[in-house]
Parts: C-alpha cells; structure tokens; sequence
C-alpha cells in the first residue's frame, strides 16, 4: 500500500464486509497520477476501491465527483456506487481492456459515438473551465510567476474565454486519454489485471462487439462539447512528450463526422465550423493540464516530473496558438 492508505484500507474492509459477508482479497494496481485503486475479490464477487489521492481536493469537488457518477450511472455512462467514505469509495466492476495510445487512432469511430452519447445527456451546469484555470493560474503563480508572465498565460485564458461563447455546452468526461478508455467485451485473466484493466462501469448481461466505456470521472461535469474533442485529440500525445502525435486536420474532420453522424448526412459546413471550435481548444486543453502540472509539482509527491511536463505542455500553448493564426 501506499504511505497514507493503511487507515483507508481499513475502512475499505468495513465497508466491503456490509456488501458481502466473507474473506475479500485487495490488490493495489498502479494507478494513475490521482487515486490509489485497489481491486477486491471475494470468491466470484468483484468490485473496485477507489482511494482519493493526497491533496487532491485542491483539484476536485469530492461531492460533486460522486454525484456526477450517481447521474450518468442513470444513463449506463458509468458505475454505480456501492458504498462510499469521506476519503473513497466501492463501486461495481466489470472486466475489460485498457486501450493502449498506439490503438486510439484504430478505435476513434466507437469513442466518437460514446462521447456524443455522453453530450447530449442533460446538463443543467455552466461550464467552470476558465474560471478553473484562473484560480489555478494564480495559486501556481506564486511559485512560478516568471515562467507563466513569459507565456502570457493569463492573456490567452481571458482572450479565449470571449472567443468561446457560442460554443454548445453538454455533459463532458474532460479527461479522456487512453487509459481511461476500456475496451468492452475483451476480457483479460486476473494475473494480467492492472489498474487501467478495471473499467469503473455498471454491469450489463451484453455489450456490443468493441465497444467502449469510459472511466475515472474526477473531471467530468458540464463543458464546451468542443473542449472535451479537443482535449482527446491532445491526449493523443499522452506523456510521451512528443508533440508529432497530434492527429492531422483530416483526421479530426473524420473523427468529428463520425461524432456528428445520427443516421444522415452531416452537412460539411457544421463538421469545419465545429473543427474551429475544437482547434481554439487545444491550446486550452494543454494550458489547463500545464497549470495543473505545476500545482501537482509543488506537492511532496515525486512520482513523476510534473514540471518538464507544465513545460511541455505549456509550450505547446504557445506552439498550437502561433500555428492557428497562421493558418
């Protein structure tokens, strides 16, 4: 177990014995850069125990993490929550495969159509995005002033918000890389189980033939529809730093007809005009995970060099706003 999961884990047993009497086994998978995940075998019965990482409230409303959970599990968009705590939950589970990023160009068609579904759910909410990225930019400022003034970041969070107005608004993942996408209808042997294998789903008796659930909802929420493309087609790159991985304009146009279609023919102007708003995002998407970068970096946690990946990423804010108005 991690340093601050002792305590967790036990209380995660309390919990796990109030939904099935009997000896529960834990195993911790490596997790992402938020939660610890602990899968949780009782025989034939399995869940999964989400563990909330340290200082993570500084990024996400608990609350409203769950209770979003609680809304899309209504719609067959995620898990339901079998028992929760102040510092986790359990939820159901449900075997698949972790989608790799070498195989998310392949599998665009059933993401597109899965997030399509996820936006036009109902969605009461306003987007909170910049003004997210405000109150991180200053809390990062403190430490990190002269690095953010030379990009002029806050600049580019003020003048994009006004350009974005018009912009359609619906129920967003807003973390949609590849290791939150699970692959359905593929299942793996347990010694092979990892913590992407674990899709955080509700279990239906059948799924179609490649289908795919997405996982890990700390983000999700109301959100320009636009953002939420645009901040795939970032995650394209993943943590590897290399910038090349981006997919090319053609393959946005396709990726975003297949998002738009609904049984006709979708009108070209919709699909470039919708390719607009997605391509202002970008830069907004690689902004929003630099600043969260660098506020990640100043915590005591060391598992990963958050700030050449703010670097990185907030070069690319530079790199994608000098290349659009070039276009």
């Amino acid at each position: 177990m991690n340093r601050n999961t002792n305590d967790d884990k036990k209380k995660i047993m309390e919990l796990l014995k109030t939904i099935k009497e009997g000896r529960w086994q834990l195993t911790q998978f490596k997790s992402g850069k938020t939660n610890t995940t602990l899968f949780c075998t009782n025989d034939d019965y399995k869940v999964v125990a989400k563990i909330y990482g340290k200082n993570t409230s500084d990024f996400i409303n608990r609350e409203i993490e769950k209770s979003n959970i609680s809304y899309l599990h209504t719609y067959g968009l995620a898990p339901r929550i079998m028992a929760s705590y102040e510092n986790g939950f359990i939820i159901d589970y449900i075997p698949g495969k972790e989608l790799q990023e070498v195989e998310i160009q392949a599998h665009y068609e059933v993401i597109a159509r899965k997030m399509r579904k996820w936006h036009t759910i109902k969605s009461s909410g306003v987007p909170t995005l910049f003004k997210t990225m405000l109150d991180w930019y200053w809390k990062a400022h403190v430490h990190h002033n002269s690095m953010l003034e030379n990009y002029n970041i806050y600049d580019f969070i003020i003048e994009t918000e006004r350009k974005v107005k018009h912009c359609e608004v619906g129920f967003c993942h807003n973390d949609l890389l590849a290791s939150n996408i699970i692959i359905l209808n593929s299942p793996v042997c347990e010694k092979d189980l990892v913590i992407s294998s674990i899709s955080e789903t509700s279990a239906r008796p059948m799924y179609e033939v490649d289908e795919v659930q997405f996982i890990d909802f700390e983000y999700s929420g109301p959100n320009y529809t636009a953002y939420d493309v645009a901040n795939h087609f970032a995650e394209y790159v993943g943590y590897s730093f290399d910038k090349s991985k981006m997919p090319s304009e053609s393959f946005k146009q396709e990726f975003i007809r297949t998002y738009m279609y609904s049984g006709f023919t979708v009108n070209d102007k919709i699909i470039d005009d919708f390719l607009k708003d997605v391509n202002v995002f970008i830069p907004v998407s690689h902004c929003y995970w630099g600043l969260w970068a660098l506020l990640k970096g100043q915590t005591k946690e060391k598992d990963f060099d958050y700030f050449k990946y703010a670097k990185f990423k907030l070069d690319l804010v530079n790199y994608k706003v000098k290349n659009h108005r070039s276009e």
